[in-house]
């Protein structure tokens, strides 16, 4: 069988048609029951010297994908101390070759221009034991999406039964690779051809695997970037190895699982210290009654106004005020006052009013808020504005006709103006729950309204509002000065006046106000509405919880071209605390029709719609850091966290519940902890006490960065002053330069 197949492989090779065709990829997830140490998986956890173990392989409609639109990751001070802005670029230019992916992996024939083979070797990097931080870095970061080592799971253990005494060893083998255009099941990675040898380990012989082998001799294979560690069990050497990007079988994986086609329930469950996200869903139990409230006045009330926060919230009970910005202008006051009189003034002559001008500066505050929704607008509307002067008295207004009001009467004017304005209506999303605050970091706002499904609207009627916005009120007399009590000149301005001290006499007092007006009006309207509410982010569903919340478990496409790397930064240089803080994102997926939210059984798909998620974001997704892992350390990686879906999509797959490993998400990826211990040495005395000289040393890794260049690689050693490339050559030689090195 293995003579054919070689056979077989060079034949193929030497046409080139099925091998430059073939390809596939492999879906990561949490271990089923049946994946065992006894069948090859999670060795990691029995033999030493083993790659590790991450996940095992999923069948296609059971893989596990992030789901949200935004992964974060941020560098503390250990690992930015130890490897410095070189190391945190390499490492960026892993996640833009990831962000890249996304953007144009959807594009037409894009698989068609990636290369099936991305692995070089740097001998110089290879023959000093330096690994390749960017190419490390790129192949986690398909690990966390949910892509599995291609290579390892061309073949598979599903059942074995060992030989024994009386009987032959039979093996039960499948495929877990599967081809990114067909999806059906290949043998074929990257245009190379895997066959399989049955292999044991463990000290007794106990553990078998199905070990991949190539029957083509000249077939350069294992050289997916997500089966990086997998492909080292292989005897593939990782010293000098380095990837010029994702292979065309990595983003077909991409590809397939992230698909806008894909479909599958999902919750919105982020676990770990990242901090946990809810979703807008319809509720459809019970409608509701709204009405609208006028949005000029509000816009009058929240923008460059003189209003508090406090004032505005005594306005707008439920308001959800999120951020204040500040301004000031200066502004002119002009108050009237009565010019002093002279006792050479004709008797009966009315004192003269004279403007007092001054200068002042006046704070203007305009507030952010985010639960305030628009129903309708425009800037038709008419105000009017209306000032009304109101005279009485022998003596009043000097603009009034001569003889007016003699009899004491009162003579009232109206000057009327007529102004536009914006018009329209707003409603406030006050919350269902006790918080309504969605932009508060630490605070669920699971049942808290965040928008209406209009089923009804009813006209009530048009609305007038008077508001007194200014007025004056004086009572003149033509009589006698009164002192004050700072011993100053005080004009007598009429009975019950007080403000000059003492109140002057006179007779014949007269009266004139001042009122102004404004009157406004808008649309009063009532909207039957449906509830749009916040889904609980503490419990987003899965199978392994018994509260489902099933509003928040949706028919989800995958993010396609929606995902991204996004970097974010800790509050200092020391880089141990980090400020919270919302992210919002659109997504598309099916809601629940109005008769049946809590049934995917009887109602798998629903309604196609576009809603909001809300996720708290309170610590990086990903933290990239160093620490000193003793000897023989590389570094300390943390699985991803997953969350199984299989029993809402159990009914939709028309499978057992209990047999489907999947589908699921991506709950938590952990962050990555690169080795400080630097360049450390072993021996062994496997010849003896002789053999334990340094002439005999063993090297550990270093990292490095290194391409095809003839560039030095650059070495990682916390310091810019020691551990040049010639220092390492030195330390394998034990030739030393009598100078220091440059």
């Amino acid at each position: 069988m293995f003579a054919s197949m070689k056979k077989f492989g060079l034949i193929a090779a030497l046409t080139g048609l099925t091998c430059a065709a073939a390809q596939a990829f492999s879906l990561l997830g949490p271990w089923a029951n049946w994946q065992t140490t006894d069948l090859g998986y999670q060795m990691d956890t029995v033999v030493t010297n083993v790659p590790r173990d991450a996940g095992g392989p999923m069948n296609l409609k059971e893989g596990y994908r992030w789901n949200i639109p935004v992964m974060t990751y941020a560098f503390d001070k250990s690992f930015m101390d130890y490897y410095g802005e070189r190391g945190v670029e390499e490492v960026e230019r892993a996640m833009a070759t990831i962000n890249d992916t996304f953007a144009n992996m959807y594009k037409d024939n894009y698989l068609d221009t990636i290369p099936t083979s991305v692995a070089r070797y740097n001998y110089r990097a290879a023959s000093l034991g330096l690994m390749d931080v960017y190419s490390e870095v790129l192949a986690h970061m398909t690990e966390k999406l949910g892509i599995g080592p291609a290579e390892r799971y061309c073949w598979t253990l599903r059942n074995a039964t060992p030989p024994t005494d009386d009987s032959i060893g039979i093996y039960y083998t499948i495929r877990r690779n599967f081809d990114p255009e067909t999806l059906e099941p290949t043998p074929y990675v990257n245009g190379v051809l895997y066959s399989y040898r049955i292999s044991y380990y463990g000290d007794a012989g106990q553990y078998a695997e199905a070990l991949e082998i190539t029957p083509d001799p000249t077939a350069i294979g294992y050289n997916s970037v997500a089966g990086r560690w997998n492909n080292a069990h292989e005897m593939i050497s990782l010293e000098g190895l380095y990837y010029t990007g994702l292979s065309r079988d990595d983003v077909g994986g991409l590809r397939w699982l992230y698909s806008a086609d894909n479909y599958a329930f999902e919750g919105t469950t982020v676990t770990g210290s990242g901090g946990n996200a809810g979703i807008l869903t319809p509720n459809y139990t019970t409608p509701i009654i709204v009405t609208n409230l006028d949005l000029a006045q509000f816009l009058i009330a929240v923008e460059r106004t003189t209003n508090t926060a406090a004032q505005v919230l005594a306005l707008y009970p439920g308001l959800n005020i999120t951020s204040t910005n500040w301004d000031y202008e200066t502004i002119k006051t002009t108050n009237y006052v009565y010019a002093p009189t002279s006792p050479w003034m004709p008797y009966g002559q009315v004192p003269v009013l004279v403007p007092q001008v001054e200068n002042h500066f006046r704070l203007l505050y305009t507030y952010g808020y985010d639960n305030v929704i628009t129903n309708f607008g425009g800037n038709v509307t008419k105000d009017k504005i209306q000032y009304i002067i109101i005279s009485s008295g022998a003596q009043m207004s000097p603009w009034l006709p001569y003889g007016t009001g003699t009899d004491g009467t009162a003579v009232t004017n109206y000057i009327n103006v007529t102004t536009n304005r914006v018009t329209g209506g707003i409603m406030i999303l006050g919350g269902l729950a006790a918080n309504a605050n969605t932009n508060d970091t630490g605070t669920n706002v699971a049942n808290n309204a965040g928008g209406y499904e209009f089923l009804a609207t009813n006209f009530v009627r048009r609305v007038y509002v008077t508001n007194l916005i200014a007025s004056a009120t004086t009572n003149t007399a033509t009589g006698g000065n009164g002192t004050n009590d700072n011993g100053g000149t005080t004009i007598g301005i009429g009975i019950g006046d007080d403000t000059g001290g003492d109140t002057g006499t006179g007779t014949n007092a007269a009266t004139v106000s001042f009122n102004q007006y404004m009157v406004t009006s808008y649309d009063l309207y009532e909207y039957l509405v449906y509830p749009i509410l916040w889904s609980d982010e503490g419990n987003g569903g899965g199978d392994d919880t018994n509260a489902v919340v099933a509003t928040s478990v949706l028919y989800r496409p995958g993010l396609a071209g929606n995902f991204r790397l996004m970097r974010v930064n800790f509050d200092n240089l020391i880089g141990s605390t980090f400020t919270p803080t919302n992210m919002y994102f659109s997504n598309v997926v099916y809601m629940k029709l109005k008769d049946n939210v809590t049934d995917p059984v009887t109602d798998p798909y629903g309604q196609l719609d576009v809603t909001t998620i809300r996720r708290r974001l309170t610590w990086p997704d990903i933290v990239f850091s160093a620490t000193d892992q003793g000897a023989d350390g590389i570094h300390v990686l943390e699985n991803n966290q997953w969350v199984s879906y299989a029993t809402f999509n159990s009914a939709v797959q028309n499978v057992t519940p209990n047999t489907a490993s999947g589908p699921g998400v991506i709950s938590a990826v952990g962050g990555i902890e690169f080795n400080t211990t630097g360049n450390d040495f072993w021996l062994n005395d496997t010849q003896g006490p002789l053999s334990l000289f340094e002439q005999n040393n063993g090297r550990t890794h270093l990292w490095a960065s290194f391409d095809g260049s003839t560039n030095a690689p650059h070495l990682y050693s916390g310091s810019s002053s020691w551990k040049t490339i010639q220092w390492v050559e030195q330390q394998i030689t034990n030739t030393f330069n009598s100078v220091p090195l440059k």
